[in-house]
């Protein structure tokens, strides 16, 4: 579609609306170029969605609602870094998310995008069809699609546009939908999570009483598991609900929930609302398509063991006899850690070698820490925090090292649980695992300090080699 079909101004501006590329500086602070990347850690506050330098392809098809309707439903096939999705949308969606990004457009390009000079006009912005559905039939409908696609795609070619929540939640896309550690989306959507909030109408000491409501969250329907991100917390993912032995489906149409869908597992409830009768339907359709097929099927149908989930062959892992070879494979996997580190002991050494014998502190449990927060990576560790009149463990010493006194904002030691004045919580937690980017797990019985080294020799003291000076 070119701007010079129609030689006279006003008949262009009648029949499309420019949506101008502004200056990219002026998007700078929100869409820096230098750091547009995939959203792979999950505590960044730069989230985006699509992944940069990677086109969206995308082509449209159209049909009309019914044969007495002249409102036209438009399919649009879209496909990025090698995933492929579908979504239906109207002309009224198309004109909703373009009155939008036209708001941001005058804000940074300093006037209105149906005031803009015709001789001023790229050819490289998008221009939406102003023309409405009534106005096209068979033979000119592809003509239409056209438009469309044209102006879809020269959007998709601009981050500030492309990134807009609106163009997300038109393309029913999230900043977790192109993360290749995931398995594809199924569906995603906004939809409408019950609620219950307490209710200030009651003034009586120690009564409370709850109201529900219902608020926006973007859901999204993966292979096993079903969860919602809350945008007004920086995206962050509001609860995982895993498909189990339990895990049903069910429409609901009643009164404050048209539209609904009711959501079961072993472990809660939840109830959703659509927006309308055909999204209740694909959502209904999705869930139940899903528990068809593998793998969220396995974890459905009952297993021989009774386990919640299925048996699982050809897995890559590896059993540790002794923890000379656990600890230096922990070493090996902490040094290559990208994103975060989440370590739980009920006793921690922050002076503990990881690989033995030697005397280089490059193989000190700190010193690998301490040089892996400085380089971005976010490290989580949960301590027993001890009696200590009856067994000294050091855990607030172990805080301080590798926190450093609290400055290192990319260490975060937690020690639990809480004693208090009146009573004493008599129980002390034993997990030992150590998890690296979410992707690489170590589990059993070593804690990470002194008196667990071992080998095959079984050594009664620990051998150190140290390197005379020359």
């Amino acid at each position: 579609m070119s701007i010079n079909e129609t030689n006279d101004e006003n008949e262009f501006h009648k029949n499309y609306e420019p949506l101008p590329f502004t200056d990219y500086s002026l998007f700078k602070e929100e869409f820096d170029a230098n750091q547009l990347r995939l959203n792979l850690n999950p505590y960044s506050f730069k989230k985006i969605a699509f992944i940069p330098k990677e086109s969206i392809k995308l082509a449209i098809t159209a049909e009309l609602k019914s044969p007495l309707s002249y409102h036209y439903i438009y399919t649009i096939h879209l496909e990025h870094n090698n995933i492929k999705w579908k979504i239906s949308r109207t002309y009224a969606d198309f004109r909703q998310i373009h009155k939008k990004l036209s708001k941001l457009a005058k804000a940074a390009y300093g006037i209105a995008c149906h005031n803009i000079p015709k001789d001023k006009i790229r050819k490289d912005w998008p221009l939406f069809p102003l023309k409405q559905d009534i106005l096209f039939n068979e033979t000119n409908i592809e003509q239409r699609c056209t438009s469309l696609r044209f102006y879809l795609e020269r959007i998709c070619k601009f981050p500030p546009y492309r990134e807009h929540p609106c163009v997300l939640s038109f393309l029913s896309v999230s900043c977790i939908t192109f993360v290749t550690d995931l398995s594809p989306s199924l569906i995603e959507a906004q939809l409408y999570q019950r609620i219950a909030k307490q209710s200030n109408t009651c003034s009586l000491l120690y009564c409370k009483t709850f109201q529900l409501c219902y608020e926006n969250r973007w859901f999204c329907l993966k292979d096993t598991y079903l969860l919602n991100l809350n945008a007004k917390a920086n995206n962050s993912i509001g609860f995982v609900m895993l498909v189990d032995q339990a895990f049903t489906c069910k429409k609901i149409t009643r009164l404050n929930l048209f539209y609904g869908i009711k959501i079961v597992n072993l472990q809660r409830t939840i109830y959703i609302k659509c927006k309308s009768y055909q999204q209740q339907l694909d959502w209904y359709e999705k869930i139940n398509l899903m528990l068809q097929e593998v793998p969220g099927k396995l974890f459905k149908e009952q297993t021989n063991y009774l386990s919640f989930a299925p048996v699982r062959t050809n897995q890559l892992c590896r059993w540790f006899l002794n923890a000379s070879a656990y600890m230096e494979n922990v070493m090996y996997a902490i040094n290559h850690a990208r994103e975060e580190i989440y370590i739980a002991d009920w006793w921690l050494c922050p002076e503990l070698f990881l690989k033995r014998p030697t005397d280089d502190v490059q193989y000190r449990l700190d010193k690998i820490l301490l040089k892996k927060a400085k380089e971005g990576v976010k490290i989580y560790i949960l301590l027993y925090k001890e009696i200590a009149i009856v067994h000294d463990l050091m855990s607030l010493r172990t805080k301080h090292v590798l926190t450093e006194y609290g400055k290192n904002q990319n260490i975060k030691v937690l020690r639990h649980p809480e004693h208090f004045i009146d009573g004493v919580f008599l129980w002390s937690h034993h997990e030992k695992c150590v998890i690296i980017d979410q992707s690489v797990a170590f589990t059993g019985g070593i804690d990470l300090c002194f008196g667990r080294w071992d080998d095959d020799l079984h050594r009664l003291v620990s051998i150190f080699i140290f390197q005379a000076n020359s």
